[in-house]
């Protein structure tokens, strides 16, 4: 039995219903239905768990994806650096190679003209002398003087040299048939400053040039004058034909002196043998001008001159004092030969000298031709001079970095130059990549933040957007979806 109340409220009811199902589809209000996608609570959580909490290992993570970066970027850094700095020192060997094979032919070209300087002074002189000598045998072959007059010969001789304008140690002549010597010049040596005559009577004769007349200043009895024992001494001689002498010494004087000698024979109107004259000169005289060169020169510049024999005859550096040529031997003297001068001493004599004596077949007198040599750090030239007999090796060189110096430091310099731009490429790319793979632990953990937050929004615009839903209530109390989604 249903009690008045419950009537009530079923009659209400079926007026309801009756009247909505007999109102239209459009007058029915819309009722709008908010749905939240539960990936946003999940994410929130998720956030909340990376924010305060690190799992263990993602500091070896973040190592190790420091160190990949790291050496990929150092290593591609590192293979174009020295592709660059190879690039470079190719570039800078050409330029440099070019200008080292410029500045090598001007060091050949200077020593060139250093040893032509030489040669012709050396001709120069033993020309001079030529003229002394040649121009007194003349006289004497055609009878104007008789070289037994010594008050006539001996002012010849002398004007004769005055005019050569030459240095000699001494010039006389030594007569065959009365084993009498006469001359004019400096004193010399114990046998050649004096006139003997055939009682066995040494007498020193001077040139008196006030008076124009030789003056016999001591006489003393001595032993005969043999005069084809002594070095410059040559028989028979053809007129006009001199002989050069080999190499000796005098040791009257304070300190030894190398000397050679410039012989001619002398023959009088009837073409018979009266004698040798020999005009005698100091080595030094002969190649004073290497220490001009040497003052001239780079400041390790060598110039020395060579005997056939392989011996060191002149040497630039050593002025009058030639000490350092020479070795005693008995009662004279001799000179040191080439092996003689060390490296460690002599480094550019030692190396030149054998390269040169190798270069003739171990030969120095025989005829071979100039030639420029680079050894080692050496650079140096050979040329040879001949006169009448003699032959003379002349050597001009120097250290490689005498010539060659500002471009050598320059190639260095540049070397260095690449070497600091290739460590400054690789701090430059590894110390930002270094900074961006290894932030500190506040910015490790703003990062975190920072993709969690961007990761949420990204999930949100996609499956966890809102969706409002257009519901229709019909009389059945049956919702039906009429199928329409907007996304906010």
């Amino acid at each position: 039995m249903s009690s008045p109340a419950s009537a009530t409220a079923s009659a209400m009811m079926s007026g309801l219903q009756s009247r909505r199902a007999s109102e239209p589809l459009s007058a029915i209000p819309e009722h709008r239905v908010s749905v939240s996608s539960p990936s946003d609570n999940t994410l929130n959580q998720q956030s909340g768990t990376i924010e305060h909490k690190k799992p263990w290992y993602s500091f070896t993570m973040r190592a190790a994806i420091v160190f990949l970066v790291f050496s990929e970027v150092a290593l591609v850094a590192a293979i174009l650096t020295a592709l660059s700095y190879t690039s470079a020192q190719s570039s800078n060997a050409d330029a440099v190679g070019q200008g080292t094979s410029s500045i090598k032919a001007l060091a050949n070209a200077l020593q060139h003209d250093a040893s032509f300087t030489v040669k012709n002074h050396m001709d120069s002189y033993l020309r001079k002398l030529y003229g002394i000598g040649n121009n007194t045998a003349s006289l004497v072959r055609r009878g104007v003087v008789n070289p037994r007059d010594f008050d006539t010969i001996l002012p010849l001789m002398k004007d004769f040299l005055v005019a050569a304008n030459v240095s000699i140690m001494y010039y006389h002549f030594w007569i065959n048939s009365t084993l009498e010597d006469v001359g004019v010049g400096q004193i010399m040596y114990s046998q050649g400053n004096f006139i003997q005559n055939t009682g066995g009577r040494i007498t020193y004769w001077f040139y008196n040039e006030t008076s124009n007349q030789a003056q016999g200043l001591l006489s003393q009895t001595a032993p005969g004058f043999q005069a084809w024992t002594r070095p410059w001494y040559k028989d028979r001689l053809p007129l006009g034909q001199p002989f050069v002498s080999p190499i000796y010494f005098s040791v009257v004087q304070s300190r030894p002196t190398i000397i050679q000698s410039l012989t001619f024979s002398l023959w009088d109107s009837s073409n018979n043998f009266v004698g040798v004259g020999p005009i005698v000169f100091s080595v030094y005289d002969l190649s004073r001008v290497l220490d001009g060169l040497k003052a001239s020169s780079t400041p390790n510049s060598l110039y020395y001159i060579l005997t056939p024999d392989a011996e060191v005859l002149a040497m630039s550096g050593l002025g009058a004092d030639q000490s350092t040529l020479m070795r005693p031997v008995g009662s004279t003297y001799a000179l040191n030969s080439i092996f003689t001068y060390n490296d460690t001493a002599y480094p550019l004599l030692n190396i030149s000298s054998a390269t040169i004596f190798e270069y003739s077949g171990r030969n120095l007198s025989r005829d071979f031709v100039d030639m420029e040599f680079a050894v080692g750090d050496f650079l140096f030239q050979v040329t040879s001079y001949s006169f009448a007999n003699y032959k003379w090796i002349i050597v001009s060189g120097a250290p490689a970095t005498d010539y060659l110096g500002d471009t050598l430091i320059l190639q260095d310099r540049l070397a260095d130059r690449l070497w600091t731009v290739e460590r400054n490429i690789i701090v430059s790319v590894a110390k930002p990549t270094t900074q961006e793979s290894r932030p500190g632990e506040e910015g490790d953990e703003a990062v975190g933040k920072s993709d969690v937050s961007k990761m949420s929004g990204e999930m949100s615009g996609m499956g966890g957007s809102r969706v409002e839903v257009w519901k229709r209530v019909d009389a059945g109390g049956g919702g039906q979806c009429n199928g329409k989604k907007e996304r906010e």
